[in-house]
């Protein structure tokens, strides 16, 4: 008869941590690492304390939810690739057959000079989060204005970088594509994705994401 009762004890205070671990679950929301810590505690009591077979099954476990999150930083970072893979390309398969006399003339005379800057100024935005003054357009647009400018005054002088012709037009092509990325990047960009603006709150939400 002791033994009944004791057994019977037994099972409703299992059930009862049963009830608790499902109330856990269903009210609570916990998470899955939360629940497996509880249950490993009771368990360890059970066994190691009471010297009792902990027997409480068929407890409802969370769903593990798997969703795939893309830091903002990688999904900029996507974006930047994309357009010097485009520029790139438009180098390499030679777009320029497509013209035909004085088209021709202009494309080989300034395209680089426009895309190549547009390219770089967006090059720099990978160092927006580790360099905060990238962040400010007018930044970005001085130093690749600088370089190109400066290598285009070097070819004056008989210092060549990249070309060997001195042309004035060039440096105004280097402004207009400069102009025209940084345009894409204020006004296309920064309003209309809220990945591609840096601050200190993306920066620690991307380090925890990559963490």
């Amino acid at each position: 008869m002791n033994n009944t009762i004791r057994i019977c004890k037994e099972d409703n205070r299992l059930l009862e941590i049963r009830d608790y671990l499902v109330h856990l679950v269903d009210d609570k929301a916990i998470s899955r690492n939360y629940l497996n810590q509880v249950t490993s505690a009771i368990r360890f009591v059970f066994r190691q304390v009471l010297k009792q077979p902990y027997t409480v099954a068929d407890i409802p476990r969370p769903k593990e939810e798997r969703s795939l999150i893309v830091p903002h930083s990688a999904l900029k970072k996507l974006v930047i690739a994309a357009i010097q893979i485009i520029v790139a390309s438009m180098h390499i398969f030679r777009l320029g057959q497509i013209f035909d006399g004085q088209m021709y003339i202009l494309y080989c005379s300034y395209f680089s000079d426009i895309v190549l800057p547009f390219a770089w100024y967006f090059l720099l935005t990978v160092g927006e989060p580790q360099i905060p003054p990238l962040r400010q357009w007018y930044v970005k647009a001085g130093i690749v204005f600088s370089l190109t400018a400066l290598s285009e005054i070097g070819q004056y002088f008989g210092f060549y970088v990249f070309g060997v012709t001195f042309d004035p037009l060039d440096i105004l092509a280097f402004g207009a594509g400069i102009l025209i990325a940084a345009f894409i990047d204020v006004r296309v960009l920064a309003p209309n994705f809220g990945f591609w603006v840096t601050t200190q709150k993306e920066e620690i939400r991307d380090a925890v994401n990559d963490s």
